[in-house]
């Protein structure tokens, strides 16, 4: 193939050297001396060896074209495979099909199975977060799984269990939000519980070593209720704004309702928005609702509420029901909708003057998404049986068009890893599953039957020249 492709390479320049040699064998012959006759012959001999040199390049190319589109045919099949086309016995030609397709990678490649845990009989994983604690590598060490019982269990990122916390005071009401986040002293880890009843928990975490060595054991230190739930409207998102020294945690319920506590537990004050908030911007008070986009000014405890251009029109009537901001550039955020749809959104400006605009908007590669997650470069999005993986990376901020779907996998393939011994599965799991991650490299899958599934990235990350954030 590369010599066939280098003759009709070697054409252009044999073809601009025929030009040059007829130019040359035209007769030097004096202006004066010419008649007009001669003259005109002389033009049209000269036209028609530059139509004849534009059609053999005219060919050339078309060879050449040929040739390439040739060689993108896949690799033949091995002996004894069946063709994927039929060729007349003695018919020398090559296939004039071109392979469009690209192999596209499994789950096992791009995320390594780590470990694998189960939750106690009847729970099902309902909400997770990675730990703020770091190994000598920059890796995630530890992880909290908030059950369907009201339960707090905290695993290594090798799957062990080291801790269970107790549930809310109020009873086994479902975790429905998780919040992590280092104290000042660096040891000590901050836990927050939202529940389905409202309730709200906080843990103290603290990492040492109790032996003076450098085996480092983590404990609680402390847990207690910051709210009691009595049938209130479920806690959905627990989010932290640190403004100087001063820390708050925002608790948003289902009812658009956000209370916001200081770091000791005490009420600060109460928001109401119209519509159920689902994500913040990262250390600003800006965040996305179902309906659109909000700011929360901590001075009133006033919200301001705007729409996202365009969004209404996609909705129709209908709902965002998820959202995950990006972690490389925080003011883009991607979603899905009650319809199945993805949506890309970015939010401009602050609390004062917000704007939101819909960047991109399809329908999405999977029926019915229930989870969503975003780690560096890459996006995640869950149905209950399926999970599909997006490549959101870009060289350019805030890039239009909505992200390129990479690959999915079943939810069955995945659990097929943790069968018994017998290799049967449960058909219908009482949980929908459950995305949590760091940054970067852990990801952890809750299976919706009680299987938590903990796998590394290794995912090549686009790394901006400069910083805009």
């Amino acid at each position: 193939m590369p010599h066939r492709v280098a003759a009709l390479l070697l054409l252009l320049p044999l073809a601009a050297a025929s030009e040059e040699a007829a130019a040359a064998a035209a007769p030097p012959v004096e202006a004066a001396a010419v008649t007009e006759a001669v003259l005109l012959d002389w033009h049209a001999v000269q036209l028609a060896r530059l139509q004849e040199l534009a059609e053999s390049l005219d060919r050339s190319v078309r060879a050449l074209e040929s040739a390439l589109a040739r060689s993108a045919d896949p690799d033949p099949s091995p002996p004894g495979a069946a063709s994927t086309a039929a060729v007349a016995v003695g018919d020398r030609r090559a296939p004039q099909g071109v392979a469009v397709t690209k192999r596209r990678p499994v789950w096992s490649e791009r995320f390594h199975f780590a470990a694998a845990a189960r939750l106690g009989e009847g729970a099902y994983a309902a909400a997770a977060a990675a730990l703020p604690y770091e190994d000598a590598d920059g890796l995630t060490k530890y992880f909290a799984v908030g059950d369907s019982r009201g339960r707090v269990l905290v695993f290594s990122a090798a799957g062990d269990a080291l801790l269970e916390l107790e549930a809310a005071a109020s009873g086994e009401s479902q975790v429905t939000a998780l919040l992590t986040y280092l104290s000042p002293r660096r040891t000590d880890c901050l836990l927050f519980t939202g529940h389905a009843d409202g309730s709200i928990a906080a843990h103290r975490l603290i990492e040492s070593s109790p032996h003076g060595d450098d085996w480092l054991t983590l404990a609680a230190a402390s847990s207690r209720l910051l709210v009691r739930g009595i049938d209130a409207a479920p806690v959905v998102h627990l989010e932290a704004h640190h403004a100087g020294r001063a820390r708050y945690v925002l608790a948003c319920d289902a009812g658009g309702r956000i209370r916001v506590f200081t770091e000791n537990g005490t009420l600060y004050g109460t928001a109401i928005a119209s519509s159920t908030p689902l994500a913040f911007v990262k250390q600003r008070l800006l965040f996305l609702t179902e309906a659109g986009a909000a700011s929360l000014d901590l001075r009133s405890m006033s919200v301001r509420e705007t729409p996202c251009e365009g969004l209404a029109e996609a909705l129709n009537g209908t709902r965002v029901k998820a959202y995950s901001f990006d972690p490389s550039e925080r003011f883009k955020a991607y979603g899905f909708t009650e319809a199945g749809d993805l949506v890309h959104v970015l939010l401009l400006g602050d609390v004062s003057s917000l704007k939101c605009r819909v960047r991109a908007i399809r329908k999405s590669e999977i029926d019915s998404p229930v989870a969503i997650h975003t780690i560096k470069g890459y996006l995640l999005v869950a149905s209950h049986d399926k999970i599909l993986v997006y490549n959101t990376s870009s060289q350019y901020y805030g890039r239009v068009g909505a992200p390129r779907p990479l690959f999915a996998t079943t939810i069955k393939d995945i659990k097929s890893v943790f069968a018994g011994s017998g290799g049967v599965l449960p058909s219908a799991p009482d949980g929908k599953p459950v995305i949590a991650a760091d940054r970067e490299k852990l990801v952890i899958l809750g299976l919706g039957d009680g299987h938590i599934a903990i796998y590394r990235s290794n995912f090549p990350v686009y790394k901006p020249e400069s910083n805009s954030q």
